[in-house]
């Protein structure tokens, strides 16, 4: 049906009211007006015919981590078709070409993580909401590898072990999921139709990834443009403010400093710097994880030189969303990298980066292959600048990137001459990869043994059963030789004092073995009650009384083969700390794990403790874990003494029918630093807001703001602790 007039009028006043503030109201109510006139319908869709919208999650896209991240999650948790809310568009013939070449790069830049496309006119509709999730079923049609050992065949994904996992996921693969699909006409005539769309639902799609830092960074470069486009030549933060901040994203405190970085430091009107960052995070990084505000406000600290140092930011940006520890990039970081100190190194650094740029563009390397070495050099670069052995594995910035060229050089198939490798005029690299004279050797393909005997920049001279023979030393350098060592004379060892028994591993899987057997005991304890309780799975977890229960009557036992021993503070906040325990001078926290596997499993594993609903209002809560000294309770390993599981208890009454919920505690994340215990604490965290004020946290704009004070103990009050 044609858009008229008319509707038109409406739906543009709706756009308007959306981009004030009421965002998903207002696109409800155009969703409605566009079905009333057809131009907006359900239909069952196989997802090899639709894209990604280049418009979803502010242009940011899909990564690639995500969406195998996001497959496993529903392999585990089941597929529901009324929980998915997909939202697509018709991808119009003028605007085919575009889109398929947006997704293509996707593609690429995903490293086969994500599959490309055959035929730009496969590409029939382009996602705005369950983007992650479309890509999850293309995944299986197009059997990629994946690590999720359930629904994979020999390393890939596999149709045949999904259905027998799963059937109505299987279903979703093969014919398709029920999608809401717009006219083509509607974006054609409202450009702002799909931002705001994909935006109604970041702020509603609760299942989908949150918005990340540098989503919000494209975000505000966008209102940014917008604001300027109006003509206004001065764009201050409460100008975008309200426009940013209206999908109630998790990192809403750290938006302030996002501005100031990118308005600073994003690559001027295109963004090219924070495109080039985007791409490969979402590629080869970690693109969910929170760096915070103290990060990019000291990311703004401006230095005392001309250059305002943009490029080396965004290497620091690669590291820190790159690395595989999210604290791999600290505050003290940050400050050492922009000092005046390391002025030389980092423009050498910098210097370097923009050669081998240069090299990717003079020889016409393919992109996906640039955007990985280039990624994977600013973060070397930044990890030989910093000097940390845990990140460093070059020697210095010439070696950093002379490793980028050869990568190069052998992804794409090419002979780009290496300027950086000219720089070695002796056996320096040799040694840096640890190779020295009188080192015993050995050849991976052929098992050939010799000694080092001589080693210089091109060739490694070995003695081989008295006779010199020479082998390039790129043959060392690619690691087709290891080191050798010949047995000598034999010498006894002392071995007593090392017996399996004295080890902390075997101590740690006797406790598991004690913890188990005590939990196989106390196991008939909750069972009494099992056939008076009914367990669902859907739409959520929940359990419920089929009988009346008094207080005290009811019984449930966290049973679980799930135990780990972890230090004080790092327990998950899922798990239950059943005690304490001191193996070889340190203490560890005894944490029972959810054990849960779906009905879809060979052999499901169910248990009513672990599908109870939880909360921290106590007033909710009509069970509670007892003894309520369980998380620092002592269990003695040297003692025959009876040490209990701890155990749901019912503290009310529950009436037949009655859904049972437990009493979530708030535990405290520590870490101890320099003999001083340091404890994280989160105003944004849904249980420490409740332990604190006893009330819920509240995010809406029309809901009193709550006031959290933490009073700490003087110096004097804590010096006979």
């Amino acid at each position: 049906m044609a858009l008229t007039t008319e509707l038109a009028t409406k739906v543009e006043k709706l756009l308007v009211a959306a981009s004030g503030g009421s965002l998903v109201r207002s696109m409800e109510q155009v969703y409605g007006l566009l079905a009333e006139h057809g131009l907006l319908y359900q239909q069952k869709v196989v997802s090899s015919f639709i894209g990604v919208h280049p418009s979803n999650r502010d242009g940011c896209g899909v990564s690639a981590k995500h969406v195998h991240e996001l497959l496993a999650d529903l392999v585990h948790l089941g597929w529901s078709p009324a929980e998915f809310r997909g939202l697509c568009v018709e991808v119009s013939e003028k605007e085919r070409s575009r889109v398929f070449a947006w997704n293509q790069e996707l593609a690429h830049n995903s490293e086969g993580q994500v599959p490309p496309w055959t035929s730009e006119l496969q590409l029939k509709f382009a996602t705005l909401a369950g983007s992650h999730t479309n890509q999850v079923l293309r995944c299986f049609l197009a059997k990629t590898p994946s690590q999720c050992a359930q629904v994979a065949e020999n390393g890939r994904l596999s149709l045949s072990s999904l259905q027998t996992a799963d059937p109505d996921f299987h279903r979703a693969c093969v014919e398709g999921a029920t999608w809401r699909i717009v006219s083509h006409q509607v974006p054609e005539r409202f450009p702002n139709f799909c931002q705001l769309a994909q935006a109604a639902a970041n702020a509603t799609g609760h299942v989908a990834r949150q918005e990340s830092e540098l989503q919000l960074c494209r975000k505000i470069h966008q209102e940014v443009a917008l604001q300027m486009s109006r003509g206004k030549t001065n764009v201050n933060y409460v100008d975008i403010k309200d426009a940013v901040l209206r999908t109630k994203p998790r990192s809403a405190s750290t938006v302030p400093a996002l501005f100031v970085f990118t308005l600073r430091y994003s690559g001027g009107q295109t963004a090219h710097l924070l495109q080039e960052t985007e791409k490969f995070v979402r590629a080869h990084g970690f693109q969910s994880r929170m760096l915070g505000s103290d990060i990019f406000e000291a990311l703004n600290t401006e230095m005392k030189s001309r250059d305002p140092g943009a490029l080396i930011r965004h290497m620091m940006l690669h590291f820190a969303y790159g690395a595989e520890d999210a604290r791999a990039l600290t505050v003290s970081d940050v400050k050492k990298l922009l000092s005046v100190g390391i002025a030389s190194k980092r423009d050498e650094a910098t210097r370097v980066f923009e050669d081998c740029k240069a090299l990717c563009s003079t020889h016409a390397v393919n992109v996906a292959v640039s955007l990985k070495a280039l990624g994977y050099l600013q973060m070397n670069l930044i990890a030989v600048l910093l000097d940390k052995k845990k990140y460093k594995k070059h020697e210095n910035i010439q070696k950093a990137a002379q490793q980028c060229v050869e990568e190069i050089n052998q992804a794409a198939q090419l002979r780009i001459p290496n300027p950086f490798a000219s720089q070695h005029k002796d056996a320096s690299r040799l040694k840096s990869a640890g190779y020295e004279v009188g080192m015993h050797v050995l050849r991976k393909t052929d098992s050939s043994t010799g000694k080092i005997k001589g080693m210089t920049a091109s060739e490694v001279t070995l003695d081989v059963e008295g006779h010199d023979v020479k082998v390039s030393a790129e043959s060392f350098l690619k690691g087709e030789w290891r080191q050798v060592n010949f047995k000598g004379e034999s010498v006894a060892v002392e071995f007593v004092g090392s017996l399996p028994v004295n080890s902390v591993d075997f101590q740690i899987a006797q406790c598991k073995a004690r913890i188990l057997d005590r939990m196989t005991a106390q196991e008939a304890t909750g069972a009494a009650h099992y056939g008076n309780l009914e367990l669902y799975l859907k739409p959520s977890k929940n359990v419920q009384a089929t009988k009346r229960f008094e207080k005290g009557e009811l019984v449930l036992i966290p049973s679980t083969h799930k135990i780990d021993l972890k230090r004080p503070g790092s327990a998950s906040s899922g798990a239950v700390v059943a005690g304490l325990v001191d193996i070889e001078g340190e203490t560890y926290e005894i944490a029972l794990s959810s054990c849960l596997q779906p009905l879809q499993a060979s052999k499901p594993v169910l248990h009513p403790f672990w599908c109870m609903r939880t909360s921290t209002v106590s007033a909710e809560c009509n069970l509670e874990l007892f003894p309520r000294n369980h998380t620092s309770k002592k269990f003695k390993m040297d003692s025959d003494a009876v040490w209990n599981i701890p155990m749901a208890k019912s503290t009310k009454v529950i009436n037949e029918g009655g859904m049972l919920k437990d009493g979530s505690k708030w535990l405290v994340k520590t870490k101890e630093v320099d003999n001083m215990l340091f404890a994280q604490i989160d105003k944004w965290d849904p249980k420490f807001v409740p332990f604190v004020t006893g009330k819920a946290v509240q995010l809406r704009k029309e809901k009193d703001r709550f006031l959290v004070t933490t009073t700490w103990p003087s110096a004097s009050n804590t010096a006979g602790a």
